[in-house]
């Protein structure tokens, strides 16, 4: 789940929501979820790392409503 942690990353789902693509994860195994359950909840992109601090900047202002997009990708890993 590092990939939650990669500000790339999270840009790459945050384009994918604007432009109303269908997103879908495959996850190894429910036995994976369950043993990071605590740490998925807490999933905050505002915590999200980029070697490059402005790059974190430019993408974290592009995402309009924090919380939802948070609460978005919660659903995402655990649907």
């Amino acid at each position: 789940f590092e990939l939650f942690t990669r500000i790339w990353c999270i840009a790459e789902l945050l384009q994918a929501r604007t432009s109303h693509l269908p997103q879908a994860l495959k996850i190894h195994s429910e036995d994976s979820v369950a043993l990071h359950h605590t740490e998925l909840e807490d999933i905050d992109v505002r915590n999200a790392q980029a070697s490059f601090e402005p790059d974190r900047e430019m993408i974290l202002a592009k995402v309009d409503n924090v919380d939802a997009f948070n609460r978005d990708i919660r659903r995402l890993i655990m649907q």
